[in-house]
Formats: structure tokens, sequence, C-alpha cells
């Protein structure tokens, strides 16, 4: 059975390529697994984030393939498979998503199975039908409330969505799965997980992480691969995702509310 859907993320001090991690993670829309109902990339350069979407399985997607050939750098990135279980399979329903709050770009992708949480005098709308996209919003709605127009610092406004996640999670902490990415700019990355399982399933769903090496054997390939990275051990390129992508990297799946 596999998980409803597929997330992949990016963050490092240098840009870097995404390159190798992509292809692979590809394949899991509609070639190496069932998450056949389009997929979606942000990344960001600059200020500026560049969004990608196609209905089209990821695994058979030229678009995606065209990406997977570029030699693209960034110090930021998310994307998305998606599993439909919530609206139709149109881009207006696709991750990642995104929105502009106190003129920094923030995008959004999530894999989750939670009670609602509704928003206050919202300034956010969801634009599809997806209960990750009113998730999203309900987020951002809930930190202008807080915080208005101002900006806080970055540890403030990690300790506002920790409490949040876990307004998310106190109605229903057995039946609730929220795993997630957020970023905030050019520089940050927020990973948060509530693993589990849904109900009736056997696939647990989690997130994992992992700092990479110099060269890694690909889990969806038969064959090892070179990552070009920068030397300094302070460049290190963190990659996190719902299922370990390689074989030969140590992968450390986020514990619960992590």
């Amino acid at each position: 059975m596999a998980l409803p859907c597929q997330l992949l993320g990016m963050n490092c001090a240098t840009p870097t390529e995404f390159a190798l991690s992509w292809p692979d993670f590809c394949q899991r829309g509609g070639g190496t697994d069932i998450h056949a109902d389009g997929w979606g990339l942000a990344y960001y350069h600059g200020h500026g984030v560049r969004q990608f979407h196609d209905t089209e399985a990821a695994s058979s997607s030229p678009l995606a393939h065209f990406l997977g050939q570029q030699s693209i750098k960034t110090r930021n990135m998310l994307s998305h498979i998606r599993y439909a279980t919530s609206g139709a399979v149109e881009l207006a329903n696709l991750h990642p998503f995104s929105r502009e709050m106190w003129g920094i770009q923030w995008c959004f992708c999530h894999n989750a199975s939670f009670s609602q949480i509704e928003s206050l005098d919202p300034t956010y709308f969801p634009v599809g039908k997806t209960d990750s996209e009113a998730l999203f919003c309900a987020l951002l709605n809930a930190l202008r409330a807080e915080f208005t127009d101002t900006m806080p610092s970055l540890p403030v406004l990690y300790d506002a969505l920790k409490k949040l996640c876990d307004e998310v999670v106190k109605y229903d902490p057995s039946g609730t799965i929220l795993n997630f990415m957020l970023t905030c700019g050019p520089n940050v990355l927020w990973v948060y997980s509530w693993p589990g399982k849904r109900p009736g399933g056997k696939v647990w769903n989690g997130l994992h992480y992992t700092v990479r090496g110099s060269s890694t054997q690909l889990a969806d390939s038969d064959y090892s691969v070179g990552v070009s990275l920068p030397g300094s051990e302070d460049d290190r390129v963190c990659i996190v995702a719902t299922k370990p992508l390689t074989e030969d990297e140590e992968w450390v799946e986020l514990k619960p509310a992590e």
C-alpha cells in the first residue's frame, strides 16, 4: 500500500543543484509508486520563487523530466507528488501552494489527515479544494493575527508555529497525521511531523532527513551517483523526504511533534 502523497525538500547554505534527488523522486509519481495525480515544485532564486505544476504523473511528465536535466542551483526547494484524496486532479489543487506575507514569499506542501482548523478574520483564502491549502491559509492567518504587520524574529516565529501545530494535533492525537514543509523566504525551511497510519492502513506516514555526503545509491534506481557539493562541513545539504530516497545514507525519522 502506498503513502497518500510524497514530499521532498532541500535546504542548504550554499546554492546547490537538486537534480540528483529530483528524477529519482519523480519515479514515485506513477513509476515505482502510485502517486500519479500531478506534482509541483518550488525553488527560490534570490527572494523570488519559481514554481512548476503539472497534472500529469511526475514519472511521465515532460516538464518534470526537463527540470531534472537542468543545472538549477538553489538554497531552498520543496516539492510534492500527489495522490488525490481531497479535491479533483487540477492545477488549483497541486502543491506547493504559495502566498506573500510581510513582503516574503511563503510556500507550503503537506501530507496529512487531521481535524480542520478554522481561520479567524481571514486574510488568505484557498483557491483550490484541498484541506492542505486550507491549512496553509489558516496557519498564515493565525500568524498575521498574532503579529499583525511586523514579522517577528525567527525563534519567536518558530514557537508560534509549534503552538499552532500542537493545536491541530490536540483535537485527535491518535487519528491525526500531520507532515508538512513550509518555507519563509530563500533561506528558511520549517519541517513538522506528527506521523501515523491512516485508518485501516499498514504504511507508516512520516518524514525523514539526511545530511548529504559526496556519493549515494538511489533507492529507486540501480546505480550510484556522485554528488557535487561545497567543500565545507558548514555547507552540507539537508534533504527531507517522506520516504528515504537513498540506500547508503543515514536517514533519520522525525519524532512526533518534531
